[in-house]
């Protein structure tokens, strides 16, 4: 007797359970965008219907590129700036928003 009742409690479990994964659900979603000074905007991926490179991400690229201690310094479009060291001489790059490509290197 109680095998039939943990046998019954189980398909009703099972019935509920289907039956309401089977309901659809409305959902919305919401993009916030901050704008941050000295960042611009974050995350920085879709901006006046271009699709930028975060500040963030550009940090990264100039890392790669050679430099050490990337920080950034005006990360406003269409260029991102940051200041950055190599060789022990710190410089002042700068790096196209839209494609991650260093436009230009300085020395401060």
């Amino acid at each position: 007797m109680d095998f039939r009742r943990i046998l019954l409690a189980t398909l009703a479990a099972a019935t509920i359970a289907a039956a309401g994964s089977t309901a659809t659900t409305a959902r919305a979603e919401v993009n916030v965008y901050l704008n941050i000074p000295g960042f611009g905007m974050m995350p920085g991926y879709v901006y006046e219907g271009r699709r930028y490179i975060s500040c963030r991400h550009g940090a990264r690229i100039v890392d790669r590129r050679g430099f050490n201690r990337v920080q950034p310094w005006d990360c406003s479009r269409p260029y991102y700036r940051y200041r950055a060291r190599r060789d022990g001489i710190w410089w002042l790059v700068r790096l196209n928003a839209l494609n991650g490509i260093i436009v230009s290197a300085r020395p401060l």
